[in-house]
């Protein structure tokens, strides 16, 4: 689903199938709106992660209520808040709490 449009790139989230694992992302949508996209099966939900991509071979397959539309820009930007508290602000893992005056550093795995 098209969440954004800017000059040849687009912003949009994936439709998976509903026998993916869930991820906290994942928004439930009913019969009727995965009918009104135009989605052939009803056994799907919208993974409310942005991905950008070029516009360039997409094409349009449906269109969904702006009811829709706005949860998908609400949860997409509460799953990237969730995803800068994780990272930190600088890419680095976050510091735990009770360990006070040490970042946590990641480590690096040899094998």
């Amino acid at each position: 689903m098209i969440i954004s449009v800017d000059g040849r790139y687009l912003t949009a989230c994936p439709f998976v199938p509903e026998g993916e694992l869930r991820h906290r992302a994942d928004m439930a949508l009913a019969w009727f709106e995965l009918a009104e996209a135009g989605l052939p099966h009803a056994d799907m939900r919208l993974r409310t992660i942005p991905c950008r991509r070029e516009r360039r071979g997409i094409r349009r397959i449906g269109c969904v209520a702006e009811g829709v539309w706005r949860r998908a820009l609400m949860a997409s930007a509460r799953e990237a808040h969730m995803r800068r508290r994780e990272v930190g602000s600088f890419g680095g893992p976050v510091s735990r709490a009770g360990v006070v005056g040490r970042e946590s550093v990641p480590r690096a795995m040899m094998f």
